[in-house]
């Protein structure tokens, strides 16, 4: 297992606003965004080597089932991406506390996320795409 990068999510309550300030503010460039009715649900954006992405909390709460979902330590997860996540997942799936089952997301990764002991998450993910 290699770890390959660290793109945190962070939950927030207007993704456009999040954007607006990042990249009118901060000089970073919108890289990729989700809509769904009209309204920016999803982004991410890139700054020379930094990345990071911004959930809508009412997408956070709806995935983890949290209704507590506007604290920091759940709002806030942290996307992992790593090499051999198959046998990352066997190791940590029964020592662990797993909010998501690893699956093949629809953007191409294999991805699991667990609860780590202080509350926050953690969303381990392979590129699938690259082997097909």
């Amino acid at each position: 297992m290699e770890y390959k990068s660290l793109n945190p999510n962070l939950g927030v309550d207007d993704v456009a606003k999040a954007v607006e300030f990042y990249t009118n503010v901060l000089d970073f460039a919108l890289v990729n965004k989700v809509e769904q009715e009209g309204k920016m649900v999803w982004a991410m954006v890139q700054g020379g080597g930094v990345t990071l992405m911004f959930e809508h909390l009412d997408s956070v709460k709806s995935w983890t089932k949290d209704p507590n979902a506007n604290s920091a330590n759940v709002s806030f997860s942290l996307y992992i991406n790593i090499t051999g996540v198959e046998e990352f997942w066997k190791r940590l799936k029964e020592q662990t506390n797993v909010v998501q089952q690893l699956f093949t997301t629809f953007y191409g990764a294999r991805e699991f996320t667990i609860r780590d002991p202080f509350g926050y998450l953690l969303t381990f993910a392979e590129d699938v795409t690259a082997s097909n």
